[in-house]
């Protein structure tokens, strides 16, 4: 499992209505961040794709994704300081594959 859905049950009261309409706003968020992480990734923005990074670490926290959140962390971080560039499609990479995981696995509130 990625998700891990306590802190959007915490801050909904538990509401499935709100639960279904974050996660919707959830998956179209994943689907333009992928796009434009590659695009950054592509042109060797470095300073965009770290604001990306930043963005999606905000939107996986959102539904308990804490180890993916972090290497975006670590993404925005390396990225804005041009340090370990190597790393950097590996987590745009690992952020597309692992959000469709969980896309999958909240399927059910879609």
């Amino acid at each position: 499992m990625h998700t891990n859905l306590d802190y959007l049950k915490g801050i909904t009261e538990n509401n499935n209505d709100m639960i279904r309409e974050l996660i919707a706003i959830f998956k179209d968020q994943v689907a333009e961040m992928s796009q434009q992480l590659r695009d950054a990734l592509a042109k060797q923005e470095w300073e965009q794709l770290s604001k990306l990074a930043h963005k999606a670490k905000s939107t996986v926290a959102v539904v308990g994704m804490a180890d993916m959140a972090a290497e975006l962390k670590n993404l925005e971080l390396w990225a804005h300081e041009r340090k370990n560039i190597e790393n950097y499609g590996k987590i745009v990479e690992k952020f597309i594959f692992v959000t469709n995981e969980a896309l999958v696995e909240l399927k059910e509130y879609l």
